[in-house]
């Protein structure tokens, strides 16, 4: 399928890329139609002037100098090399018709007309994948190209919401782009009488002309709008003023300061400078709100993601329900998004289309992108041309690619040398299409079935989503491939046992990517430790930081929670220095608000191979200060002790020697290095699958301990 890129140069890109899969919860949806906002969508692109071009190369260049800083200068160039071809998938609101619903969808069926938003989701490209949450079934008498309007449309409404218009006052809408030309109709359906501003009188008398027109309007010249909302006002002011203007100046929210009434409201819309004399506020007791995208729902992970509905008493204004009743207003004839649709072109002439947004010159604030009749098949994967791989070279795809994929374990690959990137997978195609160019790979795919297919494809890099670890590396290892699965090894006690089994038994090599004991602070603690005589205690503080109540890796069922999602990595590392059995442990953990506990206390005690009995203290905290480095490990033995601060400087008193490095290593580039030399045949320290169960393993025990669930091992 054809998808709209941005790549980092400001270039707009329509490449192809597989079609997305669809997941449980969510709506695959054939795109008739998507929306360009003159405004939002074109602001990242680089204009023709010099001054956008200077600010473009000076961003490039502080963030070149930070990457060359943190990450040396194979990263910078490496990075430098693909800039042209690193894009973002641009779109966020779209309609058209139902392809595919997921199992947990039981209110839309294939068919079914839709609009759908959302910028993680509702993209310019010709199938998408949106949760069902954002999706709003398409009444009767409204088309399609109306209806990819619903997602900005929602963003208006929902500023009218916070503004709370009672019928027959007078709102003010300051910035008459596309939100606020849609504000304008909404705010008139509402009964409002409506004043608008712009410094742009064609987009004044646009917003005129259109659905319940204006009773006033104004240009940039503070005392004109004045004049205009005193005469419309009798001299009192307006009741709401709505600012839907893009600028960094606070000029908007100074105007709207001058024209409100006594006890008015003022609600910030659009992204405006908020520089804000109290004076004037203080003065009127005018009240100031900001209001939040599509309503409420937006940024919560478990609404937009996990399909969990607010109830209808409570929250009456979700995202979808705004998203609805801007159909419903559509469908009544209320409201009219035609006249302000500047042009409408194919997807393939995207790139003209933006350009035509970025200029403005046309008064009407919104260009259209139509899509052909859909396909009957889409194809979840793309072969790309690139060059074969290198005789003698490990083949190996990459299922999962978000941000630790692509920033930490495909560079490490790159580095470590007789690895190529052939595939990869992941869940959403831009992410797919994006990284397959970036690192070369010749298959891009949202489906892992083409990739372990691929014979080409020696070894398989799995760093998806925690709930889908043990499943891809049971059939990578059915489909005969060398397997390095990121931490956890599973998040259910059954699949943990059933990945065991399998991987004792295959002939394939098979790890987890416990990074931190191939660290090179870390083994100089092993062998200082190992020098030692007698018993040994560690202290280990990890303050982990605070995680949003909603967010994934907090939920039993996709994250596993923080106990089994990265506590596993400290209890490795502890096996390691002083194991590998563990005799006894104990822990307790603090309450959450989050599903899963985030705050533990663990005592272990190891013994090591000769029979000598060691102690470790874990502590594991979210409450931590934000300026604290992440690990801290105090090591004790024999009147002596090290100190290991986060991976970067190691300090002896005493025991073995004291090191710093220029920058932290958790180990990294080693595992992956290890993991090469295994499928080479040779000998090294690759974790082996027992160690990396027993990590796993006690992970399950901890985090059902201090849940108050019983082990279900």
């Amino acid at each position: 399928m054809r998808q709209v890129f941005l790549s980092k140069s400001g270039a707009i890109q329509v490449e192809t890329a597989p079609a997305p899969g669809c997941g449980p919860g969510e709506v695959l949806i054939d795109v008739a139609y998507s929306v360009i906002s003159t405004g939002t969508e074109t602001a990242s692109m680089v204009g023709a002037d010099l001054r956008s071009r200077l600010d473009q190369a000076m961003k490039m260049a502080r963030l070149g100098v930070t990457r060359l800083r943190t990450r040396g200068l194979d990263e910078v160039l490496r990075k430098a090399k693909v800039r042209e071809g690193i894009s973002s998938p641009m779109g966020y609101s779209v309609a058209g018709v139902v392809r595919e619903v997921g199992s947990d969808v039981t209110d839309l069926r294939a068919g079914d007309r839709v609009a759908a938003g959302g910028a993680a989701y509702a993209h310019h490209a010709e199938i998408v994948a949106v949760p069902r949450n954002l999706v709003a079934p398409v009444p009767d008498g409204v088309d399609l190209r109306t209806a990819s309007f619903a997602t900005v449309g929602a963003i208006a409404m929902q500023g009218v919401r916070q503004a709370a218009p009672q019928v027959g006052e007078t709102a003010v809408v300051v910035g008459l782009g596309l939100v606020g030309q849609l504000t304008v109709q909404i705010l008139a359906a509402a009964g409002c009488r409506v004043i608008g501003v712009d410094p742009r009188e064609d987009r004044v008398a646009l917003a005129r002309g259109g659905a319940g027109g204006l009773v006033a309007g104004a240009g940039a010249d503070m005392a004109a709008i004045e004049r205009a909302v005193e005469a419309a006002t009798d001299g009192h002011g307006a009741d709401v003023v709505l600012l839907c203007a893009g600028t960094a100046s606070s000029e908007p929210l100074q105007t709207a300061m001058r024209v409100v009434r006594q006890r008015g409201r003022v609600v910030v819309v659009g992204a405006v400078g908020m520089d804000l004399p109290r004076d004037p506020f203080y003065r009127k007791e005018a009240q100031l709100t900001i209001s939040c995208s599509y309503g409420p729902g937006r940024y919560d992970p478990s609404y937009e993601e996990g399909g969990l509905d607010y109830p209808f008493g409570f929250v009456r204004w979700t995202e979808n329900r705004n998203l609805q009743a801007f159909l419903d207003l559509a469908a009544r004839g209320r409201i009219d998004p035609a006249p302000l649709v500047a042009a409408e072109h194919p997807i393939e002439d995207a790139a003209a289309a933006f350009a035509a947004a970025k200029t403005g010159a046309d008064a009407r604030v919104a260009l259209v992108l139509r899509y052909p009749e859909p396909p009957a098949h889409a194809p979840r994967s793309v072969t790309r041309v690139v060059a074969a791989k290198p005789s003698g070279a490990i083949g190996v795809a990459v299922l999962g690619a978000g941000g630790f994929a692509a920033d930490t374990l495909l560079p490490a690959l790159q580095a470590a040398g007789d690895f190529a990137v052939r595939a990869v997978v992941t869940q959403r195609s831009a992410s797919a299409a994006k990284i397959a160019q970036e690192f070369g790979a010749a298959l891009a795919a949202t489906d892992p079935a083409a990739a372990l297919a691929d014979p080409s494809v020696d070894a398989v890099v799995i760093a998806t989503r925690h709930d889908s670890h043990a499943r891809l590396a049971l059939a990578a290892l059915e489909a005969g491939k060398h397997v390095f699965l990121e931490k956890p090894m599973a998040i259910r006690r059954d699949e943990l046992e059933a990945l065991r089994a399998r991987a004792l038994a295959s002939d394939r090599v098979f790890t987890v990517g416990y990074n931190r004991r191939y660290a090179p602070l870390s083994l100089a603690v092993r062998d200082a430790l190992a020098a030692a005589r007698g018993p040994r205690a560690v202290v280990y503080r990890v303050n982990a930081g605070a995680v949003p109540a909603g967010h994934w890796t907090l939920d039993p069922n996709v994250g596993g929670g923080r106990i089994v999602g990265e506590l596993c990595h400290m209890l490795d590392l502890l096996a390691f220095w002083l194991g590998p059995e563990l005799v006894a442990w104990s822990a307790t953990g603090l309450p959450s608000a989050a599903p899963t506990v985030q705050d533990v206390a663990v005592s272990l005690r190891f013994r090591d191979p000769g029979g000598g009995e060691h102690v470790a203290s874990l502590a594991y905290v979210s409450m931590g200060a934000k300026g604290l480095a992440k690990e801290w490990i105090e090591a004790h033995a024999g009147g002596a002790s090290l100190r290991l601060d986060d991976f970067t400087k190691l300090e002896s008193h005493g025991l073995g020697r004291a090191q710093e490095l220029a920058r932290a290593d958790k180990g990294h580039r080693a595992e992956i290095e290890a993991f090469r030399d295994a499928i080479r045949g040779k000998a090294g320290p690759l974790l082996g699958v027992e160690a990396a169960y027993a990590a796993t393993d006690l992970a399950l025990r901890i985090d059902a301990a201090v849940s108050g669930r019983e082990s279900d091992g």
